[in-house]
């Protein structure tokens, strides 16, 4: 796993349940299952190539039972009888990270734990957090790869 991916890793509380949005190939819930951070964890994307990629990915690594595969937009996969606490969104804008919690929030989801990473746009993120009274506790700034 990568400098990112690892410093996400980190940011994730043993015992949660997790909702990586956006996953791709799954390699943060993954990396999650094999460091005992957790013990169930959704790996969601909007679209199927990437969904697809995370299965073989999951099942390659012997998660299937523990790692479910969701398709749909943002956090609209997500439902109140997966006891989610932990979502994680990484690797997008905060514009459309603001959009995904918003329409949460108006559907009637709020998370305990958020680990964002926005790759642009921080401080609407910033502001969206503190509107709805979330606290920053860690914060990290990653160089990798030239980005």
């Amino acid at each position: 796993m990568n400098k990112r991916l690892n410093a996400l890793a980190e940011m994730v509380d043993k015992g949660s349940r997790v909702a990586d949005i956006g996953t791709d190939h799954a390699y943060l819930p993954i990396e999650l299952m094999n460091e005992n951070k957790v013990s169930y964890a959704i790996a969601s994307d909007i679209a199927a190539g990437p969904l697809q990629n995370a299965k073989d990915d999951i099942v390659a690594a012997g998660f299937e039972d523990k790692i479910e595969t969701r398709l749909g937009a943002g956090l609209s996969t997500i439902t109140k009888t997966d006891k989610i606490d932990t979502v994680v969104i990484a690797g997008m804008g905060g514009k459309l990270m603001v959009q995904i919690l918003d329409d949460a929030l108006n559907n009637g989801f709020k998370f305990k734990n958020l680990v964002l990473e926005p790759n642009i746009g921080e401080p609407g993120v910033r502001k969206w957090l503190i509107e709805h009274q979330y606290r920053i506790l860690t914060e990290d700034l990653i160089a990798e790869a030239g980005h």
